[in-house]
């Protein structure tokens, strides 16, 4: 043990610590064996996407709130302003889809 007095400075401490904790032993770097290969990748982010043309030949639209089921041949109140939903596991929800054209053709 070494006998450090209280007002020391943190040189004296240190000069007093080399002392007393011995020099460590760095191994020989030519004798230490070489650690395995690794492989690295490049990864590139995606392009960029062009800007999608609107949607303007049709719409979605689902029932609102809980209406009773409409008489047969009718449909249900229906509106346009929810566009999300939130299913939980085996549950289903009705979408309508309105499609508009003026144009008579194949549409993809």
């Amino acid at each position: 043990m070494v006998d450090i007095a209280i007002g020391s400075t943190i040189k004296k401490i240190c000069e007093a610590a080399k002392t007393v904790v011995p020099e460590p032993l760095w191994p020989d770097p030519d004798k230490e064996p070489l650690p395995a290969p690794v492989t690295h990748s490049i990864v590139r982010p995606p392009p960029n996407r062009k800007e999608r043309p609107a949607v303007t030949l049709f719409s979605l639209w689902t029932p609102s709130g809980h209406a009773e089921e409409p008489e047969e041949g009718k449909l249900p109140e229906i509106s346009n302003s929810v566009t999300r939903w939130i299913l939980q596991a085996k549950e289903s929800k009705k979408i309508f889809v309105k499609f508009f054209s003026k144009n008579i053709g194949s549409f993809d």
